[in-house]
């Protein structure tokens, strides 16, 4: 068994929730851009979008499934970082 065979097809929600972080990434990234290329010592940000995709890629791919099953706990947990996350 592959690590990918046991991934089930995301529900449409979750694809919608995908599609706008990436929106925001993109869109970080466009505004970022200036900064990163007027500025030496930020320069390496140009690399962390291409970092950050390759990383994603290689979760997917040869990453080991890890992930706590799912139950309530779970995502009361999940959920209450993402809204301290974003509260901080």
């Amino acid at each position: 068994m592959t690590a990918t065979s046991s991934f089930h097809r995301p529900a449409p929600l979750i694809m919608a929730g995908l599609a706008l972080a990436a929106l925001l990434i993109i869109i970080r990234s466009v505004l970022l851009w200036p900064e990163w290329t007027g500025n030496p010592d930020l320069s390496h940000g140009l690399f962390m979008p291409v970092v950050f995709l390759l990383l994603l890629h290689e979760a997917r791919t040869r990453g080991t499934p890890r992930y706590l099953p799912p139950s309530r706990l779970a995502i009361a947990a999940t959920a209450s970082l993402v809204i301290g996350g974003i509260g901080l």
